[in-house]
């Protein structure tokens, strides 16, 4: 399966004057547990320069991990056109401090959604989706199965690995004490909830 941020292709758009690759609706889950400030302010970073903003509308990203944190919730971010799926610099922070997310995106004009999930245990496990979201099983995998000596155990294996792609089995968001009270003192309260977030 290529996935569209692999694909790397742009279009050029003549009467604009520029060039512009096939852009489509992104959205990041955070799910892991970032430690410290210094993760902390490299994810914001990250997630800046990638041109993510809050999937809650607020005015900072800051404020959407206090949200998170305060609702139990995982802090997501989304970007209306993402030029093919491509949030890999973001990716590659979380990756390099063992951040576990999740990634999801509509169809663009030549390829259709999809979603993958990374763990540091598990790796990358992705999966095409249909318009409706749900995760989508080829054919040639199906057949390839059915071929194993043990096909339903082979089934069971791709649909698991379908379900984490999808999101499913994976840890809350958290963080350490030090990232939490940095959290309150930017929103100048005493402790997250739901009340003074």
């Amino acid at each position: 399966m290529t996935l569209p941020s692999e694909r790397r292709r742009s279009s050029t758009n003549w009467e604009a004057g520029f060039d512009m690759g096939d852009r489509c609706w992104i959205r990041l889950t955070i799910h892991g547990h970032i430690d410290n400030l210094v993760v902390f302010e490299e994810v914001l970073e990250a997630l800046d320069k990638e041109g993510l903003y809050s999937d809650e509308g607020h005015d900072d990203m800051a404020r959407e991990f206090a949200h998170a944190l305060a609702f139990e919730t995982n802090p997501q971010f989304q970007e209306d056109e993402c030029n093919y799926a491509n949030i890999d610099d973001a990716e590659a922070v979380l990756r390099e401090y063992g951040i576990v997310y999740h990634v999801e995106h509509g169809a663009g004009d030549d390829y259709g959604a999809s979603a993958w999930s990374w763990t540091k245990e598990h790796g990358k496990h992705a999966t095409l989706l249909t318009h409706d979201g749900d995760a989508i099983v080829d054919v040639a995998s199906l057949e390839e199965a059915l071929k194993d000596e043990e096909p339903i155990e082979e089934l069971k294996r791709i649909i698991a690995a379908r379900k984490k792609a999808c999101g499913e089995g994976l840890p809350q968001f958290s963080v350490g004490e030090v990232v939490k009270r940095h959290l309150a003192t930017l929103l100048a309260v005493e402790t997250l909830s739901p009340e003074t977030v």
